[in-house]
């Protein structure tokens, strides 16, 4: 999936035309149908841009998720420490030494 938001953070995204029905989703308790939006902006999560334009919408979950299709290009390190979770896009042009590939 890619990203997931309540419909309560509607008003605050820039839509391009009206919600449409994107299919049906189930939890361990009951179904519920899942909407897809199209929005104008870029997508901005903890500083990174996602490059996709479409959003699924539910009034299920209470926040946004981010799904495995938008953090496949990812490279997520979690500290557990301090509580911490970092996310950035590797940079490919390095090799493994940093000198470049």
């Amino acid at each position: 999936m890619g990203l997931t938001i309540p419909s309560r953070f509607l008003p605050q995204l820039h839509l391009i035309g009206k919600a449409r029905p994107a299919g049906k989703a189930r939890t361990m308790f009951r179904g519920f149908d899942l909407y897809q939006i199209r929005v104008s902006d870029a997508v901005t999560i903890a500083g990174l841009k996602f490059p996709t334009d479409d959003i699924l919408v539910n009034d299920i979950f209470p926040e946004p998720n981010l799904g495995s299709r938008a953090m496949q290009s990812l490279r997520i390190t979690l500290d557990r420490k301090h509580r911490r979770v970092l996310m950035e896009t590797p940079s490919f042009e390095k090799g493994p030494e940093g000198k470049g590939s």
